[in-house]
């Protein structure tokens, strides 16, 4: 094992390792759909799964908010908000997944602002 590590073989380590390790994301606690089109997404976009999977739940968060609540203690509610970051270099494709998540709740939130504009008019 190397002893004299530089910042060149650390780099070159962690890109060795970017380039033959998968997704460590635990896929399998989603339902069985939802583990599909992460899965899909991963084979016909390239999406990454832990991304994408992230994004899923965030996705879920926004459409549950605080539509529900549990009661941790007395006098301790929590809701189903999740915030998440998804961290990695320029081009790993983080935005794609979350706006392909995101995009049936932007949606929805635009035709309901548009029936109410309609609406008041």
């Amino acid at each position: 094992m190397e002893k004299n590590f530089t910042p060149d073989s650390v780099i070159s380590a962690l890109m060795n390792h970017a380039k033959t390790s998968d997704s460590d994301f635990p896929v399998h606690v989603f339902p069985a759909k939802m583990q599909r089109i992460i899965l899909e997404l991963n084979t016909t976009c390239g999406f990454p799964n832990d991304y994408t999977a992230s994004a899923m739940l965030a996705a879920i968060s926004v459409a549950i908010g605080n539509t529900h609540r549990i009661e941790v203690k007395r006098n301790w509610q929590e809701s189903a908000i999740v915030y998440i970051a998804i961290v990695g270099r320029p081009g790993d494709c983080k935005s794609h997944p979350l706006t392909f998540v995101m995009r049936p709740l932007v949606n929805a939130d635009w035709k309901t602002i548009r029936v109410t504009t309609d609406e008041q008019d």
